[in-house]
């Protein structure tokens, strides 16, 4: 039997894909996350500038990282028919 299970925006297909799902949830969080980080030094008035441009770029690489590592992912699904429209919604908004 071909189980399917809905978890987020991210399907389980009797778990042939679940790693290459769960790197790219796991990429959507870091972005989340840094985003969130890069808002809580803008608002750090005790924060030297210097060192909060120097924070704000750390959260960009690693913005830019997992954006990178969507992108590799999202190919490989793609080819396989494996990318969903929700994953597409998901990413169009980080852009």
């Amino acid at each position: 039997m071909n189980d399917v299970k809905q978890t987020n925006t991210f399907p389980s297909i009797a778990g042939k894909y679940d790693k290459h799902y769960k790197l790219v949830e796991q990429c959507f969080d870091c972005i989340d996350k840094m985003n969130t980080q890069i808002q809580r030094i803008h608002e750090n008035a005790d924060m030297p500038i210097i060192k909060k441009q120097q924070k704000i770029m750390q959260c960009q690489d690693k913005i830019n990282e997992s954006k990178n590592e969507i992108e590799n992912t999202k190919r490989y699904l793609q080819i396989r028919g494996a990318w969903t429209s929700a994953m597409q919604a998901r990413f169009d908004k980080i852009r």
